[in-house]
């Protein structure tokens, strides 16, 4: 870790210990909700917990302000900032997106593409994505159900029109297991990849779930896998490509079945300005799969559906 790198990971560290130490834990403070949450409260004000918000921005500003200091350069491939196109500017340039002309990529500015400093904001800052982070829904398995419906989390109907059961399944990105429970219940031997410690760690010991902190320990047990699935993840990922083909060397998946945010009328939709930002530091487009898949040798499947763009890759070389 770098030294940029310990001070912006120290801070929020210290920030959030020092509102805890302050008995803040249950302030509530009024803030313009510019959270994951404001799509049910669009332009309101809303009240919410001071202790794990504001953190979160204090790391978001650290991170944004740290990728334009360093010319805002692409996260994902390193392009150099000044030859991307601009397509949307937002706070007053600071964190504007561009588009890589090189990988295709849409991206904010990013000063943290990996490392502990990611890890740490994910296992500590990162509380505000609805059942993601709701590990108490694990021991209310109905009301678990009932959000997981309604969040649209239950994929085991998607994975069968790629590979039926029993096939093996990795869910990268698994957070405590939420999405495991579904699949296996459908006949799938499931197991999981999540970067934040303390997520992972509840599904392993309360919930004796198989999830592990990276591919390369997934592939001591799991040397490879039918199905790579993730949902809502990529997006996070600022090194993405690095990312996926770690992935790909290291359980040699036949297909891969990935959901994320559709952003290919971003430039052109005010309304989805707010797909990329704080949470979400990259958009993925079809232009980044048409590329992974030539590299990976796979064919591609692209569709969009209701705010979703679905990515699936066969095997055999896109023409």
């Amino acid at each position: 870790m770098s030294l940029t790198e310990r001070v912006v990971f120290r801070a929020s560290i210290a920030v959030r210990s020092t509102l805890r130490r302050l008995g803040l834990t249950p302030t509530l403070v009024k803030i313009m909700n510019r959270s994951p949450d404001r799509k049910f409260n669009r332009g309101g004000w809303s009240i919410v917990p001071m202790q794990s918000l504001l953190p979160a921005r204090i790391f978001y500003a650290f991170d944004a302000a740290l990728g334009v200091a360093t010319g805002g350069n692409c996260p994902n491939c390193g392009k150099k900032g000044n030859s991307n196109e601009v397509v949307r500017r937002k706070a007053a340039g600071l964190t504007s997106v561009r588009k890589c002309g090189a990988c295709g990529v849409l991206y904010r500015p990013v000063g943290f593409r990996g490392g502990r400093a990611l890890q740490a904001y994910y296992s500590f800052l990162f509380t505000r994505a609805g059942v993601a982070t709701a590990r108490d829904l694990a021991r209310t398995p109905d009301e678990l159900v009932k959000r997981m419906a309604g969040e649209g989390k239950d994929r085991s109907g998607l994975v069968a029109k790629v590979s039926p059961p029993p096939a093996s399944i990795c869910v990268f990105g698994c957070s405590w297991g939420y999405e495991m429970l579904p699949l296996t219940e459908a006949g799938y031997a499931a197991f999981g990849v999540e970067l934040s410690s303390t997520r992972r760690e509840f599904g392993q010991k309360q919930l004796g779930l198989p999830i592990y902190a990276s591919f390369a320990e997934a592939k001591r047990v799991h040397p490879s896998v039918d199905v790579l699935l993730s949902s809502h993840v990529l997006e996070h990922i600022p090194a993405l490509s690095a990312t996926i083909r770690e992935a790909h060397q290291a359980l040699a998946p036949r297909f891969h079945v990935h959901l994320t945010p559709s952003v290919e009328r971003f430039s052109e939709d005010p309304t989805l300005s707010s797909v990329i930002g704080r949470e979400h530091p990259l958009g993925v487009t079809r232009v980044f799969w048409e590329k992974m898949a030539r590299d990976l040798e796979m064919t591609l499947e692209f569709s969009e559906q209701q705010g979703e763009a679905l990515a699936v890759l066969r095997p055999g070389r896109l023409a």
